[in-house]
């Protein structure tokens, strides 16, 4: 008692970490003799090393000499891997510059996974643009307390993100990933009171003030939301909108409420929640064409043909509860 033990096991090869008193060590080496003389097998002192730190040099060669095992040192090869202590540093992966005149490896190579001919390390960035991405999403998404707080802090009355400073520990991490973010949504059409004409994508793969910036319409009518565009769950369109896309672009409405979809969000799981919500019976079919407001297909053609006039979320959606349901 009083340490902590862990172990890693690897192939027919064992890493033990313990508290360096040497009664902890002891008790160490009377276990795994026990274990050879129960099992049959032999721990190999020769090749077996033992690694040391926060004590004399002569402390170190004590326990060692308990363990009878050779004294090591870091940095060391383990199955072709080199081990440290502490966290790893550019020097670990590079060498040091002062005795090193070329970099053998770029950082970003470093962070490439092992299959794709890196060394499998986390970018730092990476997973701190993941996580502010995820905020972003579930204060876009939910409606919690603290969702609304954020709502409160940094969004104008028109529901836009605000655009000048604001003295905040996160918001600059925020605005950072915003951008991204807003690129890699798309919208669901519904009832249209959250979803901006000229500054969200719903109909096109980019906002349409993004893709015809200084348009007078356009800025005449900045502030119109989808809303306005919808009566009787039906669109109606101003002629003068026709100059920006055609009515067979336009989305199927789903009058209930306001979804937003993140592009590279995991469709399987999204149509696997709706398929465990409905047994699968002679109605399927009739409920998920319910759902995409289509008629029921009468061939495998059909399937493939309904979805060819809406956006691509709609079309990949479609295809994939297809397939579901014909697996």
């Amino acid at each position: 008692m009083g340490y902590l033990q862990l172990t890693y096991f690897f192939a027919d090869d064992m890493f033990l970490f313990c508290n360096g008193d040497r009664r902890n060590v002891r008790r160490i080496m009377q276990t795994l003799a026990e274990y050879q003389i129960s099992s049959g097998q032999t721990v190999s002192g020769v090749k077996s090393k033992c690694f040391v730190g926060g004590t004399t040099q002569f402390k170190k060669e004590a326990i060692a000499g308990d363990c009878n095992m050779q004294l090591e040192s870091f940095p060391d090869k383990y199955l072709g891997v080199m081990l440290f202590s502490g966290r790893v540093k550019s020097t670990h992966i590079w060498g040091d510059p002062r005795s090193r005149k070329l970099v053998t490896l770029k950082w970003e190579k470093v962070c490439v996974p092992f299959k794709e001919g890196g060394m499998g390390i986390r970018s730092l960035e990476v997973i701190n643009k993941a996580l502010l991405m995820k905020l972003i999403w579930k204060i876009q998404q939910g409606n919690d307390e603290w969702v609304l707080f954020f709502h409160a802090k940094f969004k104008m009355k028109n529901g836009e993100w605000i655009t000048y400073h604001k003295q905040s520990s996160i918001w600059t991490g925020m605005k950072w990933v915003m951008s991204e973010v807003k690129i890699h949504s798309r919208w669901i059409i519904c009832d249209g009171e959250d979803i901006s004409v000229w500054n969200d994508a719903w109909i096109k793969e980019k906002a349409l003030s993004n893709l015809f910036p200084e348009n007078d319409y356009i800025q005449l009518h900045k502030n119109q939301k989808i809303s306005s565009l919808i009566i009787n769950n039906e669109w109606n369109i101003p002629s003068e909108m026709l100059n920006f896309f055609g009515i067979q672009e336009l989305p199927v409405i789903d009058g209930r409420k306001v979804i937003l979809i993140l592009e590279w969000f995991n469709i399987w799981q999204i149509l696997c929640c709706f398929y465990s919500s409905v047994h699968k019976s002679s109605t399927l079919w009739s409920w998920i064409c319910n759902v995409f407001k289509f008629s029921n297909p009468t061939s495998f053609q059909d399937v493939l043909g309904m979805a060819n006039y809406k956006i691509s979320v709609i079309k990949e959606l479609w295809i994939a509860a297809a397939f579901i349901i014909l697996r």
